[in-house]
């Protein structure tokens, strides 16, 4: 009995036609290995580490298996790619070490529990680095101390890898800022030699509310709240101990402006609320205070105020349960602003 081996299909490539098996060849000869040891084996061992991670059920067999593919395939793809320049402006870089740098911080920080994301960006230089002077201090695999000229460069490789991974991990530490300190955003970045605002270039600057304000409309929305309609009487007796109102004013502003946070935001410890009722003028005018003692371009505390006028009104027959006649409360605010003071209060 004789078996009969189907033919495979023929594939359209260009401007000819290429087999199946003609492209398998093909990619056979671009990774057969010329020696026992090169790059092509290296490429080899790293796809038949992957296929074997398939084939296992265990966990940790999987990823042990999963991470030798990626050891194997950095060693590889470096040696490939060890003579490779890429000329920009007439300035020669190595390609090599970079895509090694990259692919030893897959190997070594990909699948870790925590946000390793940005320790991979901030290794990536150093890696990139180290990757670059190891062929000096190994040429044949034995160490030895390479020439001046090449220690020099080397020095410099490095120096730039780190000063690289300062302004990476200086981004972040940006990042960080804003995200616990939104208020900065509000503040002025012309003058500063490193933090641009994107949103202001792109003549945007609706992107994103103030935290300050948001903060003055929350207060605005619990003194409406609190006062608006409610008997005369009440609003005076609420305005005699007003300075007793404060922490709970404080408490659900914070409440309301961090609904899905269970402690807020390390910048809510930095505001200072008061409010005051000044002699003399109309009605009642309730004037509130936000002090802002966090960092600011000038050195020198924020005072976002509003405005409120409290005044009554006489509520129109058969208003339901207010007793006919009897003054009932009216809150008007103006909107807020920013007081920037010359010296600390």
């Amino acid at each position: 009995m004789s078996l009969t081996v189907p033919e495979l299909p023929i594939l359209p490539i260009g401007n000819g036609r290429f087999s199946v098996k003609e492209l398998l060849d093909e990619l056979w000869n671009q990774l057969r290995p010329p020696r026992t040891f090169s790059w092509q084996t290296l490429v080899l061992l790293s796809l038949f580490s992957w296929a074997l991670s398939i084939l296992v059920e265990t966990l940790i067999l999987k990823d042990l298996l999963s991470r030798f593919g990626w050891l194997f395939l950095t060693v590889g793809v470096g040696w490939a790619l060890s003579g490779n320049k890429l000329n920009i402006l007439g300035l020669e870089i190595q390609t090599g070490p970079w895509i090694t740098g990259a692919l030893a911080c897959v190997v070594l920080f990909a699948g870790w529990v925590g946000d390793l994301g940005r320790v991979a960006w901030v290794s990536w230089p150093i890696f990139s680095a180290i990757s670059a002077a190891v062929p000096h201090f190994f040429p044949r695999f034995t160490f030895s101390i390479p020439d001046p000229k090449v220690r020099q460069d080397l020095i410099l490789r490095a120096v730039l890898a780190g000063t690289m991974s300062c302004w990476i991990q200086f981004h972040f530490v940006v990042q960080d800022w804003l995200r616990d300190y939104p208020t900065l955003l509000s503040d002025d970045f012309r003058r500063s030699a490193f933090v641009v605002r994107l949103d202001e270039e792109q003549h945007d600057p609706s992107r994103s509310v103030p935290r300050a304000e948001l903060l003055m409309n929350l207060v605005e929305g619990y003194i409406r709240g609190s006062l608006e309609g409610i008997p005369w009487s009440d609003t005076e007796r609420w305005l005699i101990a007003l300075d007793q109102q404060i922490p709970e004013l404080q408490r659900q502003v914070f409440a309301w402006a961090n609904p899905s946070a269970t402690r807020g935001l390390p910048e809510d410890a930095l505001w200072r609320f008061s409010a005051v009722v000044p002699p003399g003028e109309p009605e009642y005018t309730l004037r509130l205070r936000m002090l802002w003692t966090g960092p600011t371009s000038t050195n020198f505390p924020y005072v976002y105020e509003k405005a409120c006028l409290i005044s009554q009104v006489t509520p129109p027959l058969g208003a339901g349960e207010v007793v006919a006649g009897a003054p009932l409360t009216r809150v008007e605010c103006n909107p807020f602003r920013r007081i920037s003071l010359a010296q600390p209060p």
